[in-house]
């Protein structure tokens, strides 16, 4: 994102984990059903997931009929989405140096696109210190 809130480039990364708890649910097979997926973006198995199976049927189990570990987690499937229109929010920063040592930030944040909920957004501000800012008002 440039000084201006543009954003020059923007990734979007995700991952499906499996977590079997139980003997059966490591036997399980997982459809995906691949006609709803994006086709600008880009999807990876598990080097350890049958790539055929998920290429011909869009189904994510174990190669050669294994079953997931149980209690542990397993990424089997990671997508990515990189563009300039990536990024569903623009973010405007405001500095204002009151000349008193301080510098009153304000920042703007929209959501530019309507069809997309945003859940968990971390927004990381470099301060240049490592002083704990003073939040005023949100």
């Amino acid at each position: 994102m440039n000084r201006e809130g543009v954003v020059e480039s923007c990734e979007v990364k995700g991952i499906l984990n499996l977590t079997a708890n139980t003997d059966a649910g490591a036997a399980a097979i997982v459809a995906v059903n691949k006609a709803q997926l994006p086709p600008s973006f880009n999807f990876a198995t598990h080097p350890k997931v049958d790539k055929k199976g998920y290429e011909q049927q869009g189904i994510l189990s174990l190669k050669g009929g294994k079953g997931f570990p149980v209690g542990r987690g397993v990424g089997i499937l990671r997508w990515s989405y990189g563009s300039d229109d990536a990024a569903p929010i623009s973010i405007n920063c405001w500095p204002e140096d009151e000349g008193t040592g301080r510098i009153l930030v304000n920042i703007e944040m929209e959501l530019t696109r309507k069809d997309v909920v945003l859940h968990d957004v971390n927004i990381l501000l470099p301060l240049g210190t490592a002083d704990p800012p003073a939040i005023e008002s949100i």
